[in-house]
Parts: C-alpha cells; sequence; structure tokens
C-alpha cells in the first residue's frame, strides 16, 4: 500500500510539471520518467521471436496475455467509481491494485510479465481483469508499449476506456486532491508536535514541503505553528496553484493525448465517454462499455448491491477550496481551442458502435464560492 501510495504521489509531479522544470527540479528522481517514446526498447526487443515476431518468454514462462481491458484517465474524471461498479459484473476479476502504472515506471517496466500479471491472479476461465491506471492517458510512450507488450493475435482484443471531463472542473479537483493529500500529512504533524514536541515537527515540516502534493502547492517552510493548523495560510489557493509557472495544462487538452493514442491504436478499439454521462446514467453507460468490451450485457449484473442507480462516489476531496471565477476563466481560455477540437473529432463517428453521443462538457454551476 505505501509503495502504491508513493507511485501516486509520483505520478501527480509527473502530470503537473513540464518535463524541463521536472528535470531542473528533481534531477535524481530515478524513474526515468519522462523519457521519448520508448517503441524498440531493449527489454521489448528481447523478447520477440524474429521469425514469428511474437513475444515469448526465452526463460520458459507462460505467459498469460490478460489484461485486456483498460481504464485510461483521465484523472478525476470518475475512473476509480467506474472501476469499482465494473467489480459487479461476473466476467470481471478484481486486480490487485486498480493502478499497477506499469506501462509508466520504465523500473516496473523493464521487470517484464510476471512482474505485471503478479497484479492480476488467476480467476476462473472466461475471466478477465482491467488495468485502471488513470494517469496512462496523458503520458506520450504508454500507448507504444502497451501495442507492443501484446501478441497479434491479442492486441485487436484490447479495449481502452477514456473519460473526460470539464478541463476548469477536472483542474479543480485534481487541486482538491493534492491538498487532500497535503493537509492529511499535516495531521500527522501535528500529532508528532503534541507528542514530540514543536521543536521535532518544525523540523519535520521541512521534510512535509518536500512531499509532492504539497511542493505544488508551494508549501512554506517557514511557516508557524498557527499556520500549520490553518494549512490556508501555509499552502497555494486555486489561483495561486494553476498560476504557479511549473504547472501546466497539458493534461486537460484531451485532443492531443487522442491523437497520440491514436497512432498505436485503432478508433473503435477507444471508448471515449463524457463524465456527465457517466453520472447521469450510470447503469446505460455500464452496459455500453462491457458490451465495447465483448461482455455479456444481459441479466441484473449492475445494481446487484445498490438498487439507487447511482455510480459509487470514491477518491473524492471532502473539504471545500476556493474556486475563483477568474481562474475557472483562464483555464478555459487556455483550453478552449483543444476542447473544440475534440468535439469536431468526435463529431466525425468512427468509435466503438455502443459509445454514445459525446456532448459539449457541463460548466461549473457556481464559480467565486467555496466549493
Amino acid at each position: 500500500m505505501a509503495a502504491s501510495m508513493m507511485m501516486i504521489i509520483h505520478l501527480c509531479l509527473l502530470l503537473s510539471l513540464t518535463q524541463l522544470s521536472l528535470q531542473q527540479t528533481f534531477p535524481n528522481l530515478g524513474f526515468g520518467l519522462l523519457e521519448e517514446s520508448p517503441t524498440a526498447d531493449a527489454y521489448i526487443q528481447r523478447y520477440i521471436d524474429p521469425k514469428t515476431q511474437d513475444f515469448q518468454r526465452k526463460a520458459g514462462v507462460v505467459f498469460r496475455q490478460k489484461p485486456h481491458f483498460f481504464i485510461v484517465g483521465s484523472p478525476k474524471c470518475g475512473t476509480t467509481s467506474l472501476y469499482e461498479a465494473l467489480m459487479y459484473h461476473p466476467d470481471i476479476c478484481r486486480s490487485v491494485e486498480k493502478e499497477p502504472f506499469f506501462f509508466i515506471y520504465t523500473q516496473l517496466f523493464v521487470q517484464g510479465y510476471q512482474a505485471y500479471h503478479k497484479n492480476f491472479p488467476e480467476c476462473k476461465d472466461g475471466i478477465d481483469h482491467i488495468d485502471a491506471s488513470a494517469f496512462y492517458f496523458h503520458l506520450p510512450y504508454v500507448p507504444s508499449r502497451i501495442k507492443a507488450f501484446y501478441a497479434p493475435e491479442h492486441f485487436d482484443k484490447i479495449g481502452i476506456v477514456v473519460i473526460l471531463r470539464n478541463p476548469s472542473i477536472r483542474e479543480f479537483s485534481f487541486y482538491q486532491h493534492l491538498y487532500r493529500d497535503c493537509v492529511r500529512r499535516m495531521k500527522k504533524y501535528l500529532h508528532r508536535e503534541k507528542r514530540d514536541g514543536w521543536s521535532t515537527a518544525k523540523r519535520n515540516t521541512s521534510t512535509l514541503c518536500d512531499v509532492v502534493s504539497c511542493k505544488l502547492l508551494s508549501c512554506k517552510k517557514s511557516f508557524h505553528k498557527a499556520a500549520l493548523a490553518d494549512p490556508g495560510k501555509a499552502l497555494s489557493t486555486f489561483a495561486e496553484y494553476i498560476d504557479n509557472k511549473q504547472i501546466d495544462l497539458y493534461q486537460s487538452r484531451y485532443i492531443l493525448h487522442i491523437k497520440n493514442w491514436l497512432q498505436y491504436f485503432r478508433r473503435d478499439q477507444l471508448f471515449i465517454i463524457n463524465f456527465e454521462y457517466l453520472t447521469a446514467h450510470p447503469p446505460d453507460a455500464l452496459n455500453r462499455i462491457v458490451h465495447f468490451w465483448g461482455l455479456n450485457t444481459t441479466g441484473d449484473w449492475w445494481g446487484a448491491e445498490d438498487t439507487s442507480g447511482a455510480l459509487p462516489s470514491l477518491n473524492n476531496a471532502p473539504m471545500k477550496n476556493y474556486f475563483a471565477c477568474e481562474t475557472k476563466q483562464s483555464i478555459d481560455s487556455h483550453t478552449q481551442k483543444h476542447t473544440q477540437e475534440l468535439y469536431d473529432f468526435m463529431a466525425l463517428g468512427g468509435g466503438p458502435a455502443s459509445e454514445p453521443k459525446f456532448l459539449p462538457f457541463a460548466e461549473a454551476k457556481r464559480c467565486d464560492a467555496f466549493i
């Protein structure tokens, strides 16, 4: 669990900093996170049979060509809720971790098949798993790694789900995610202060501010006890977070990432759905997704334990932060061109038969308010 949490924190950094600023700020991060697209990784080439162009384990290990189902993002668009809802389906088996991040971290990727499939325990025949690593969507080298990892006869079975959301709302939700994590850590330090005295807690504060979620919120190492008790005095507001020169909106320029995925996968392998459709019509959306994956849609598999018809509300940030209208408008202006390109692209069709019509994103219900 600790290792998984550390990966999530590293990914928050990865998707919030530009490559240049990351390399300047964390030259010794050690995971090779921002490599160029490695379509011919030495690891990949090592396990390709030159005669059949198929993957083989030279050590004689049997490779189970699973999972075929992916939920690749975008972060803070309901991927956790969707994953948990899909666990009701009898033909889907729960993974050890929802987000293995295998195709992101080179340190994991070079460990090969055995390392990946430790996350996908054996289930009865005909049952498949889901890799729901929500950060896959934005990283340019991930699609090529997934494609290269699967033999041709298994590649056509891969189905990739992408959930998209209003960029300004998604960015605010991601900010709240960072804020929640940093505040949780602050509370731990407050507890240490009561136990060990302020001098010890003050020393720990420097370590706290080096944690990625706090660092991205410009955590101030010099703040005093009162500020530690009131995170609003120690961390960036949403407006300050967006204005931070290290933060860009690349992850919310969705059409760029879709075009990258289409270099490696067919359009009918990408099921692209609007967050509002998913949350407004959960049973229909879920049946469309399992149909896309070629699974049985008959019977009342969805809602076996929850008859409300709503997706489970998970991974939310149960705290309120100020959502400034000016900041919202700034994000909208910076992503407007790419959002319109997305709408035009989706209007062309060509996606899976079960993919619903992609409607414009819903606007934020209010701003200049704590939400």
